[in-house]
C-alpha cells in the first residue's frame, strides 16, 4: 500500500477508520444484525461519498423483505390453526434476522392480537 505511506497522519486515520467499519459492516451482514449493518452503511456514505450502497442495502432490505414474507405466512397458519406451518415459519423468520429492535419487536402481539385483551382480564 505505498499510496498510504503518502498520507499524513490525519487522512491514515481517516482511512482506518472506513476500514474498520467497513470490516464491520460486512461482520453484521455474516451475523445478520441488519440495524446495525443500516447503521454503518449511512456512517459510511457520509464519510466517503463514493462509497456504492447498493450492495448492503440491497442484502438488508432482501432480508427484511424474506422475514416479512415468513411472518405474513405464520400470521396465516395462526388464524387456520396449522401450528406445524407456524412453528415452521416463525423459525424461518427468525433464523433470517437477528434479535433486535424494529418492527419484529412485538411478533407475539401482531400475530395473536387478542392477546392483550385476554391478559387484560387478570385471569389469563
Amino acid at each position: 500500500m505505498p499510496d498510504v505511506r503518502t498520507l499524513d497522519r490525519q487522512d491514515k486515520r481517516k482511512a482506518l477508520q472506513f476500514v474498520q467499519k467497513s470490516n464491520q459492516l460486512l461482520s453484521a451482514i455474516d451475523v445478520k444484525d441488519y440495524a446495525m449493518a443500516e447503521k454503518l452503511v449511512s456512517e459510511l456514505s457520509v464519510s466517503a461519498r463514493d462509497f456504492d450502497v447498493s450492495k448492503p442495502m440491497a442484502a438488508i432490505e432482501t432480508a427484511k423483505q424474506i422475514s416479512g414474507m415468513h411472518i405474513a405466512k405464520a400470521r396465516n397458519a395462526a388464524v387456520s390453526g396449522d401450528k406445524e406451518t407456524l412453528e415452521a415459519e416463525l423459525k424461518a423468520a427468525t433464523e433470517n434476522l437477528a434479535p433486535q429492535p424494529g418492527p419484529y419487536r412485538g411478533l407475539s402481539n401482531d400475530l395473536f392480537p387478542g392477546r392483550r385483551a385476554i391478559q387484560g382480564l387478570g385471569g389469563f
